[in-house]
């Protein structure tokens, strides 16, 4: 997918999603309204701070749904709508659409010029690219905040409002699992990926995850074991790894001597992995597993505890 600076009538036409998406929001020419002279603000106000607080996104301006799939419509918007131009005047306008006001964004004019265009002479169809917004959540000019949810700009609760406020304030560890084998000793593990999938980088990190005992080899013997605990009549075998590190201070034999701990901050898009030893037989048993679930939580910093399970049999698994 390449971004609307690149876009032609071409693209617009045949290239663009069938349906609105998450990042995409698409309105006709009748936004504008010539006899005001002036553009819907409440709704073109929605549709920006939606997408602003939702990680970005495009607004396009001047198309509608046909019969085969997106056409211009009623020939596109004048390029002169508003002076010095439509283009200008709108990068005027959206910073006041929103509070706090949006600066991150580009206004782009896409225009015909072939014989067989659907955008007319003097006119234009309108890519407006709202970049993910570090000053998020932004609220619209009916008072209310609104995020992409299935497609469309929807307004939201508290909670999403303060997750999104969090999100620049603190980090956000999401966290991935997939098994690996092992030749030696021709046993699998359970790879637990934590990564920092926020703006914000993770100085304290610690993660707890709960596997099935009877599917862990030896679980009292590996180094993050924590304890054994029920959790609606299964006993889980607890690990917990924190971004914890020790810096060598002397190579000494058999092993080096080791300074304090310390902890070793993840920064935004980085992760560490720790690794759980399976059940020499899991290889076996994963074919009978059913409801096993593995579950999982993650604390970082003061951000809210951030938990989540999967199924053990939906997790990858590669062939030894």
């Amino acid at each position: 997918m390449t971004g609307p600076a690149t876009w032609d009538e071409a693209y617009l036409l045949s290239s663009l999603p069938a349906e609105e998406a998450d990042w995409l929001e698409v309105k006709g020419s009748g936004v504008f309204d010539p006899s005001k002279n002036d553009v819907d603000r409440g709704l073109l106000s929605k549709a920006i701070c939606a997408l602003a607080n939702s990680g970005g996104g495009i607004l396009v301006l001047g198309l509608r749904k046909g019969e085969n799939g997106w056409i211009v419509d009623n020939g596109g918007i004048s390029i002169e709508f508003r002076k010095p131009s439509t283009r200008e005047w709108l990068e005027d306008v959206i910073p006041t659409l929103a509070d706090l006001p949006i600066h991150s964004f580009n206004v782009y004019a896409i225009t015909g010029g072939q014989p067989s265009s659907q955008i007319q002479s003097r006119k234009a169809v309108f890519a407006l690219e709202i970049r993910d917004s570090e000053l998020a959540p932004h609220q619209a000019l009916d008072n209310k905040y609104y995020a992409r949810v299935g497609g469309k700009s929807r307004p939201i609760g508290h909670r999403l409002v303060m997750d999104i406020l969090g999100r620049r304030r603190e980090p956000a560890m999401d966290v991935k699992m997939h098994f690996a084998y092992m030749p030696t000793p021709s046993m699998y593990a359970l790879r637990i990926v934590t990564e920092n999938v926020g703006r914000v980088y993770a100085k304290y990190v610690s993660i707890f995850v709960f596997v099935p005992k009877h599917l862990v080899h030896s679980p009292e013997g590996q180094l993050h074991f924590h304890e054994v605990r029920a959790i609606e009549g299964v006993s889980y075998a607890v690990f917990r790894k924190s971004n914890i590190t020790r810096d060598p201070i002397q190579q000494t034999a058999p092993l080096p001597d080791l300074g304090p701990v310390r902890y070793d901050p993840i920064l935004p898009g980085l992760h560490y992995t720790n690794s759980i030893v399976m059940a020499h037989d899991f290889a076996e048993k994963r074919l009978y597993l059913r409801d096993a679930r593995i579950l999982w939580q993650v604390h970082a910093d003061n951000a809210p505890a951030r938990s989540g399970s999967v199924l053990a049999r939906e997790i990858p698994f590669p062939d030894a």
